[in-house]
């Protein structure tokens, strides 16, 4: 039996990857290009606090995922019961994740009505061309510019412009526009159960999904553990660098690196971008050229828990602010100092070069003040006590329109190679997902053996 696989990729996927090969008897490499593992969930210390680079949790992830985290955490972990909000046009609705478009005027609430009832008779398309057309097809043209402003906001490119399938990155699953008892009422069409959205009584936990945060140094405190946990399971740890070119045939993976080593196993397991495999294996660029990569500043703040509302995180899905998702960081990590101080994290989505990215020092106020308008931190909050930032040229990647199309060329070219098991990204976004497509493909490496 194939028992040897090279991981490439030290972000969570590869992580995860790593760890259920090993259990499973394979012996395993993980190549790494950066001089640690983690990532993006690799985070940093700032002001005595563990701070990530953004807003990361482990949020409604599958037991087995948790037992993994806990183990590796040796139980030092925070379960973590959600309290969420989302914002629009200074309106918050606690208990949404969603935009809720119920503020809007009442004249742009008929015509949504109106669109909706007549895309009843309209069949979807089966690959409907873009995002845009996707919500055009389920709620009509009015609510599809609306979730396009707002989508277009947080993620700096239009739903124009990127491809339907990036829908399961975006909270616009479904469309809340009219009061509960009514949407309620209509709920009871399939159709419109499926494309409208209402607030229901909470009928408690109704799945065996939980949700963590790692203790002692948060996302940091996970990396570091985790990366121990792998070296006391005999896995290899190639870091610091990269694939150079690649052979793969019936007799196993042979990989030429950048340092000028070379690796060999029965396997290659790609746990990084799908495009940076047909960068590496083809020097076809395509994908990573259909690839956007929003640009965000994350703020930092420093404040007096007292003052920061029960609220795990925000949602803010109006055009006209600066903030997109602000966090009660320091509080669901359990990071309170001895005077009563902890942290606020705050994402920001702008542009390279553009006004806030260049002037994020100076805009700080403006995005505390929304922290406090949209209800993250009480009315009476005095002045931050301290603040800092970073700038991320990346975070969230959508694919733009034609990504599919290159996509399924590359991949004909991919599973002709011997060996090569590329685990599934374009479907899987949160971590649930990841573990779950990596779990899958795992196994079905397993049986193909």
């Amino acid at each position: 039996m194939k028992k040897s696989c090279i991981v490439v990729g030290g972000g969570f996927k590869g992580l995860i990857s790593a760890y259920l090969l090993r259990k499973k008897g394979y012996e395993v490499t993980l190549l790494e290009k950066a001089p640690v593992l983690g990532g993006i969930m690799r985070s940093r210390v700032w002001n005595e606090y563990s701070v990530d680079n953004g807003v990361h949790l482990f949020d409604s992830i599958p037991r087995p995922l948790g037992d993994i985290i806990s183990k590796v955490m040796n139980g030092d972990v925070f379960e973590i019961n959600f309290n969420y909000a989302s914002a629009y046009h200074k309106v918050t609705t606690p208990g949404l994740a969603i935009p809720d478009f119920s503020n809007i005027s009442e004249e742009l609430k008929k015509q949504i009505l109106f669109e909706l009832v007549q895309q009843l008779t309209v069949t979807p398309s089966e690959h409907p061309e873009s995002l845009y057309q996707h919500f055009q097809e389920r709620y009509g043209s009015t609510a599809a510019d609306l979730m396009n402003e707002s989508f277009s906001f947080i993620y700096r490119i239009s739903a124009r412009e990127v491809e339907s399938s990036c829908l399961n990155q975006t909270a616009f699953h479904r469309l809340r526009f009219l009061p509960d008892d009514i949407a309620i009422e209509l709920k009871k069409q399939p159709v419109l159960d499926d494309r409208l959205a209402a607030m229901r009584v909470n009928i408690g936990k109704v799945d065996d999904l939980i949700s963590l945060y790692p203790g002692k140094r948060g996302m940091l405190g996970f990396c570091e553990k985790m990366t121990e946990a792998l070296e006391d399971m005999g896995v290899n740890l190639q870091l610091g660098d990269s694939i150079a070119s690649m052979d793969a045939s019936k007799d196993g993976v042979l990989c030429h690196l950048s340092s000028g080593d070379t690796l060999q196993a029965d396997h290659l397991l790609w746990a990084g971008l799908f495009g940076q495999l047909a960068e590496t294996w083809l020097g076809d660029t395509r994908l990573t050229e259909l690839l956007h990569g929003t640009p965000m500043v994350l703020y930092y703040f420093e404040v007096h828990e007292k003052y920061v509302n029960d609220y795990t995180y925000f949602h803010q899905f109006s055009a006209n602010q600066y903030v997109f998702r602000p966090a009660a960081s320091g509080s669901y990590s359990q990071q309170v100092k001895a005077n009563g101080s902890t942290f606020i994290t705050v994402e920001c989505p702008c542009e390279v070069g553009g006004q806030l990215w260049s002037e994020a020092g100076e805009k700080a106020e403006e995005v505390w003040q929304e922290c406090i308008d949209m209800g993250l931190l009480k009315p009476e909050t005095p002045h931050y006590l301290s603040f800092d930032f970073i700038k991320a040229p990346v975070t969230h990647r959508y694919e733009k329109v034609g990504y599919e199309n290159v996509a399924k060329l590359v991949e004909q070219e991919i599973e002709a190679l011997d060996g090569v098991i590329v685990v599934p990204n374009r479907s899987a976004f949160s971590r649930r997902e990841i573990y779950l497509t990596v779990d899958e493909s795992i196994n079905a490496m397993a049986i193909g053996q």
